[in-house]
């Protein structure tokens, strides 16, 4: 990403995508998954415990690079719709 495509993803990430994040839908799917998870926290012994915490916050690299791969996809269509007109 150059530092222009960066400026505009950090603006959206910390700024529309938040706010899109605040629905019904997405609040009943995380409560549940948020509960979970912290179940499964507690009933884990350390190195487990540890182990999980690595998977997840890998699990969360990757959500973030596909987050960004998909405003790069965004930006090139609107790009190249753009530049039909």
């Amino acid at each position: 990403m150059n530092d222009f495509m960066r400026c505009i993803y950090d603006r959206a990430l910390n700024t529309r995508f938040t706010a899109r994040l605040c629905t019904d839908e997405y609040r009943d799917l995380d409560l549940p998954l948020q509960r979970g998870l912290d179940k499964l926290d507690q009933s884990l012994a350390e190195p487990q415990r540890a182990a999980l915490r690595v998977y997840l916050e890998t699990l969360e690299q990757q959500r973030a690079l596909e987050l960004e791969a998909m405003f790069q996809t965004g930006f090139s269509v609107c790009r190249v719709m753009l530049e039909s007109l």
